[in-house]
């Protein structure tokens, strides 16, 4: 599968048919940030400080019938520092230090994912992670955020659990398990790798642009990463290293890693393919397709893709520069919302535009005339839509790619109102 919540539902039913795909303890591991962190150090690989934070029974004054979803919901929606247990949560928060990141331990699509900047704001930070979690809902696979006003039909997904159509006995889910981390500086990477017969076949790092900071909606990319091949060989070794230390074994992997100014740090590993372009990236720069690789390794069929380069522990392939010549080189920017409003007509016309432009791979236009958009003063950025394209070099792209950037930005706002 390449759907993140049906994952965990794929590996056990190949564990029980004897099929070949990832052990579903690994995946699990995979899913859970806080079980990531621990067999990442376990492993003796460069590990991020962070701490789990404790039950909303003893962080936050609860309702007598919080047991029940839609109450659970609805308080959360008006929750007030007046309902939690101030002191507990600045403890742990002091044991990490600030900046930090705030995170569900389960979750995607960076809903619920967000920096704190000092103490002062930690209290905040967690009311707003806590109501984004609970707004959180499954729509035709993916994670996106709801309001505070949808009905219930739509199962949340505070743990990480998805799907519609639960009865109400089922509706007392948990509380969302959050946790904290030591904010790391540097550059963002993505790592696509490929894991055949337990060994890595192909890695290849893109890089992220800066977040829309202190929530971590991405904001752009490009591929091949301009980071230098020293770089990023020691990021890739260390994304497979990650994946091995969890037990995964078979197929894609989406692995996010970053360059700090102490080494490569990880993030998280995605155990399927990743979302949006990835896989249009990998195959028109590298010419490898993640999705053939990924249903040959569900197969049982080894995986040799056109475009092999390998770094896996003591196997780790001494590459040169010209055995990295791309077939092209991409970059991609996404229009978060520059202020929060209403989406009015000629918006699509904005960035439609931009799909006549020679370079321009493709536009592609996520709102509508009437959608409420918001920005990252108000929450976490909307995603109005997303343009590609192609230069002779990476750097060229990316230059391209930012250039498009300023100009958007200015034009999409008068049509936000």
């Amino acid at each position: 599968t390449f759907c993140e919540i049906a994952v965990p539902l794929a590996s056990r039913l190949a564990e029980i048919f004897g099929l070949p795909g990832n052990p579903s303890s690994a995946v699990d591991a995979a899913r859970d940030k806080h079980a990531t962190r621990i067999a990442v150090a376990n492993a003796g690989l460069p590990s991020v400080q962070s701490r789990m934070l404790p039950s909303p029974e003893t962080l936050v004054r609860l309702p007598s019938n919080h047991d029940n979803r839609i109450v659970r919901k609805k308080f959360v929606a008006n929750m007030t520092e007046e309902h939690l247990n101030l002191d507990k949560l600045l403890e742990i928060g002091g044991q990490i230090g600030y900046p930090l990141v705030m995170k569900p331990v389960s979750g995607a699509a960076s809903i619920g994912v967000l920096k704190v900047e000092s103490a002062e704001k930690l209290s905040t930070a967690y009311l707003k992670v806590l109501r984004d979690v609970f707004r959180a809902k499954v729509n035709a696979g993916a994670l996106v955020m709801g309001s505070d006003d949808e009905d219930d039909d739509v199962d949340s997904v505070a743990n990480g659990n998805g799907g519609g159509g639960r009865s109400e006995a089922d509706a007392a889910q948990d509380w969302p398990t959050i946790m904290l981390e030591e904010y790391l500086d540097g550059e963002e990477v993505d790592v696509d790798v490929i894991l055949s017969e337990g060994k890595s076949v192909y890695n290849a790092t893109s890089d992220n642009w800066p977040c829309e900071e202190p929530w971590f909606n991405e904001t752009g990319d490009n591929a091949p990463c301009l980071l230098g091949l020293e770089i990023e060989r020691a990021l890739e070794t260390v994304g497979v290293d990650c994946c091995h230390a969890l037990g995964l074994t078979t197929g894609v992997f989406h692995v996010e890693l970053k360059a700090t100014s102490r080494g490569p740090r990880l993030i998280e590993v995605n155990t399927r393919m990743g979302g949006g372009p990835v896989r249009d990236i990998n195959l028109r720069v590298n010419g490898v397709d993640l999705v053939e690789e990924h249903i040959f390794a569900s197969v049982g069929i080894p995986c040799n893709p056109p475009f092999r380069i390998a770094v896996d522990g003591s196997e780790a392939s001494s590459r040169r520069a010209e055995d990295r010549d791309p077939l092209d080189c991409v970059a991609g920017y996404t229009l978060n919302a520059p202020k929060t409003g209403t989406v009015t007509e000629g918006a699509e016309a904005v960035i439609m535009k931009w799909a006549e432009v020679s370079y321009v791979l493709s536009a592609e236009v996520f709102v509508h005339p009437g959608d409420k958009v918001t920005s990252k003063a108000d929450g976490l950025p909307t995603w109005m839509g997303e343009i590609r394209v192609h230069g002779d070099t990476a750097a060229d792209a990316k230059d391209r790619a930012e250039k498009m950037r300023d100009t958007l930005l200015a034009e999409i706002l008068p049509f936000i109102r």
